[in-house]
């Protein structure tokens, strides 16, 4: 009877996890009722002790926890207390999903479908907001070009693409590369277990979709770097099996189709050719630095850094952003800004130990995530909004926790063919 009830516990456990995923690109307050479903099914398996003890096995949990004690100890260091304790309800899942994921003891198979379920939302979620979109045109009319009410404005079109779901376009586009990255896995195991093309087309179809509409959202930072790891991937790939010049055609292939189409996107060519935000971000930088300067051990307690920066605007005179209240729009410095030093070393120790364990054990997948958000971290404060920290949190916990060091590991299609078939 006991190991029926846990049983059903854990089968509980994953199925508030799949609600989870499914919420991820929509309403924050449906991603918080399912954080809440998740908490309520782990506690009920009465193992929290257990579970505690066995993320305390895992290194990179325990960065994790370490960061969110930084976060705690920084309340006192905040003047603003109630921003403060805001920040510790942001980042909780820190805590939270290495208990969880660690207390599954997840098989590759049940992973991989989490994963797939992932694209599965994201894919959902890019639907709906076209879905919108065609009928606002269509039916409404709008979106249409000055003077010429038969044409589609496509800059105004691509720029309310991701509002519809009230969704940043950096975000968007973070996870709808992740997604992209994912089917990407799934095709080349899929050659690797020997499929023929029939067994894997519809991946294919769904990749240049998820691509497609990452090229509209016109976020490019996440578009970019997706782009240079999916072409250094399929190299490898190729170069592995042995067909080098195949590697390289189809390299240069990609590298052509995608001038054409950056040409051809008319909000991403103007945001290319203006380096549209670019400047905004610098002097934000240039800003934060000097803030960071004089707080460079422990920062200025993460309940301040808007109100440091928000003085600091308004003494250069940079008035938009003071308007506004911006942030550094950078992880790292907003890291800086708000644990200092301390905290970025926590923070960087975690990410460099991600990619060292992907290397290590060609964990492939773990990888391309890593490297993905690395690079949107550095124009967009990412663990700052509710889905920049649940893709962060959950997807890393979820890679890096395997057990079996062949996990994701394209090279040996024994494993490919463990998970994928």
């Amino acid at each position: 009877m006991i190991k029926k009830n846990s049983l059903s516990r854990r089968t509980l456990l994953i199925l508030a996890i799949y609600a989870f995923i499914l919420t991820m690109p929509f309403g924050i307050t449906l991603n918080s009722f399912s954080i809440i479903l998740i908490v309520a099914a782990w506690i009920s398996r009465f193992q929290i002790l257990q579970d505690a003890k066995s993320s305390f096995k895992k290194p990179p949990y325990i960065l994790l926890y370490l960061l969110y004690a930084l976060y705690i100890l920084s309340v006192p260091n905040s003047l603003d207390t109630k921003a403060a304790l805001a920040q510790l309800e942001l980042k909780s899942t820190l805590l939270l999903f290495p208990l969880v994921i660690s207390s599954l003891r997840l098989k590759d198979v049940e992973r991989l479908n989490f994963l797939k379920a992932f694209v599965g939302t994201v894919t959902l979620a890019t639907l709906v907001t076209l879905s919108i979109m065609v009928y606002k045109v269509a039916l409404l009319n709008e979106f249409r070009v000055t003077g010429n009410s038969s044409e589609i404005d496509w800059i105004y079109f691509s720029y309310f693409l991701p509002k519809q779901i009230d969704f940043h376009p950096p975000y968007f586009s973070m996870y709808t590369m992740m997604a992209a990255l994912v089917v990407f896995y799934v095709i080349l195991a899929s050659l690797a277990n020997g499929k023929r093309f029939s067994g894997y087309w519809h991946w294919l179809v769904l990749l240049l979709y998820l691509l497609g509409f990452t090229v509209v959202l016109s976020s490019r930072t996440a578009l970019i770097a997706g782009l240079l790891i999916l072409a250094a991937g399929g190299f490898a790939y190729l170069a592995y099996n042995k067909k080098i010049w195949f590697a390289i055609g189809s390299t240069a292939l990609l590298f052509v189709i995608s001038l054409i189409v950056v040409l051809s996107t008319p909000y991403l060519k103007m945001k290319l050719e203006n380096s549209y935000g670019i400047n905004q971000r610098q002097q934000l930088w240039m800003a934060s630095a000097s803030v960071i300067s004089e707080n460079p051990i422990f920062g200025v307690g993460s309940g301040d850094t808007k109100r440091e920066l928000t003085a600091k605007f308004h003494q250069d005179g940079y008035s938009e952003a003071f308007a506004d209240q911006m942030d550094p729009h950078n992880q790292y410095v907003q890291i800086l800004l708000a644990l200092g030093f301390t905290g970025f070393s926590v923070f960087m120790a975690y990410l460099v130990l991600m990619l060292y364990t992907a290397f290590k054990y060609k964990n492939h997948l773990l990888a391309a995530f890593v490297l993905l958000f690395m690079s949107c971290a550095i124009t967009e404060s990412t663990l700052e909004t509710q889905k920049g920290i649940i893709f962060f949190v959950f997807l890393s916990t979820l890679l890096i926790s395997t057990e079996n060091t062949e996990s994701f590991n394209l090279k040996g299609t024994r494993q490919a063919k463990k998970i994928i078939s």
